[in-house]
């Protein structure tokens, strides 16, 4: 599949192939064959400058190109109270990319022999006790094919949201659902299955999922701007998020007219007050560029773990050269899409609701492709 593949709207989240996943919470629907591409990276600049002034976009943008940064910059407000900037270290919310740490903590691990990928999740969770939960392995959780969805309506997870700061705590909330269908079977886009991929990290590495994730990914990247952070917590030069929907309102809503282009509601109370394996960490461009540079060069696994990783995790021997993952949700959007066949890396990061990164990373990724 390639950039001219359609995406369609599902409940909260979409998949894209580009030869791994792109993966968000929250996305819009968009048509990538009506993208219209940049024709070079001052006519970029000039449109998400203008994107700020009317108030649709805010973030940070890199393009790298043959292992150099050519575009590095941010736009719009950190905090619009404080009328604190965007930097380009600025740290902002990137959803859904925490999942591509979580992978590589479970491919480290199998790595080291601790775990393999057929092993079976109630081996390391035997909590998991509703039917068909003893079919569900690893591999399943990592390609979301475990027949888990979404925790969100949980009254459990509802009711403690602000408390929840430890793995742990997740496995009463989603052991305490039915699968939607036999592990396998089919796909379809899980958080439940990336925290439990959590949890499994944290009991068979004996050491905490926030600090693993920092001492074994964070760290051997070289990513000094990345951590997961309490939000009932003041930390230095975190962006705050912004969306355009109210607390309660889906992002499907379709709002009026005067409400479409205002990014004003502060989103930290709506969200979880840290984040998790699944998704809710803070990143830079630069920490997720390098992180992407580490990855292709076998720095946080072995090569053959790597490419396992890269290929879906199926072991396909043969390496995939396109690589893109995304998050999204009410003041969130991150996307990185890297080509290694055409040497570019793009990362752009927002604080504001999709696809407002989304829209910015094909423009680009379309122009560096057709270069």
């Amino acid at each position: 599949m390639n950039f001219k593949t359609k995406i369609r709207l599902r409940k909260i989240s979409i998949v894209i192939c580009l030869g791994f996943t792109i993966v968000s919470q929250g996305q819009r629907m968009m048509d990538s064959d009506k993208i219209t591409p940049f024709t070079s990276l001052t006519e970029a600049d000039n449109y998400m400058v203008e994107k700020v002034g009317d108030g649709t976009f805010s973030g940070t943008v890199l393009v790298a190109t043959k292992g150099k940064v050519v575009f590095h910059k941010a736009y719009g407000y950190a905090n619009k109270d404080l009328k604190s900037i965007n930097k380009i270290d600025t740290k902002i919310n990137i959803g859904s990319l925490n999942k591509a740490f979580t992978g590589v903590s479970i491919m480290q691990l199998v790595e080291k022999g601790l775990l393999n990928l057929d092993d079976k999740a109630v081996k390391y969770i035997p909590e998991l006790k509703n039917p068909m939960m003893d079919e569900i392995t690893i591999r399943h959780l990592l390609q979301m094919s475990s027949g888990f969805g979404f925790y969100f309506d949980s009254e459990l997870f509802k009711k403690n949201m602000k408390t929840l700061k430890n793995m742990e705590d997740y496995v009463p909330i989603i052991s305490d659902y039915k699968l939607n269908f036999k592990p396998g079977s089919k796909k379809q886009y899980s958080n439940s299955g990336y925290e439990l991929l959590g949890v499994i990290v944290q009991r068979v590495s004996g050491v905490n999922y926030y600090k693993y994730v920092k001492d074994n990914v964070y760290k051997k990247a070289g990513m000094i701007n990345t951590d997961v952070y309490e939000r009932d917590k003041k930390h230095k030069n975190l962006a705050v998020g912004y969306t355009k929907y109210k607390e309660g309102e889906s992002m499907r809503t379709k709002l009026p007219k005067h409400r479409q282009n205002k990014f004003n509601t502060n989103v930290n109370e709506m969200h979880a007050v840290k984040g998790t394996a699944a998704g809710g960490g803070y990143s830079t461009s630069m920490d997720l560029y390098k992180f992407v540079t580490a990855l292709y060069g076998n720095k946080l696994i072995t090569e053959d773990i790597t490419n396992t990783l890269l290929n879906r995790y199926e072991e396909k021997g043969v390496r995939s050269l396109n690589y893109g993952i995304g998050g999204g949700g009410m003041g969130i959007n991150a996307i990185i899409i890297a080509d290694m066949k055409k040497e570019y890396v793009i990362v752009v990061l927002s604080n504001y609701d999709p696809p407002t990164a989304s829209n910015i990373a094909y423009n680009l990724s379309k122009m560096m492709k057709n270069k």
